[in-house]
């Protein structure tokens, strides 16, 4: 379709072959960039890129941009690595089925890949323990 601008669920290896799965999340705050990051990152045999969203089907970002998402959150708590792709603008609270979603895959992590990110750009108080 002509100016449409979109990006398709990109395949990097077969989930069956590959020994480690990677997440991302698609939100409608996301930056592109780094939506697209761990395609160009993951592109080793060994990885399976999965793009995750809290409906699967077709995020349409703040930019214009797209990006079809088709596995739901439940393939956060099966990665290896969950990456959760940042904005430009300040992050909102998370919905509660994302905060969810989030606390148990990290809960499933061996306690030593359990690393606090460089930075977050979500509240602190809206994925902690505590919170919702």
């Amino acid at each position: 379709m002509r100016g449409e601008r979109h990006i398709a669920d990109h395949r990097v290896a077969d989930q069956d072959v590959a020994d480690h799965l990677v997440a991302v999340l698609a939100t409608r705050d996301a930056s592109i960039v780094e939506l697209g990051a761990p395609a160009d990152v993951f592109v080793h045999d060994r990885y399976a890129v999965r793009y995750c969203a809290v409906e699967p089907g077709r995020v349409t970002l703040v930019s214009g941009f797209s990006i079809e998402a088709p596995h739901g959150l439940d393939v956060l708590a099966a990665a290896r690595t969950v990456i959760v792709p940042g904005g430009a603008e300040p992050p909102r609270t998370p919905q509660l089925r994302i905060t969810h979603a989030l606390r148990a895959a990290a809960a499933r992590a061996p306690v030593s890949s359990r690393r606090g990110p460089a930075r977050s750009s979500w509240p602190r108080r809206a994925c902690s323990p505590g919170a919702a």
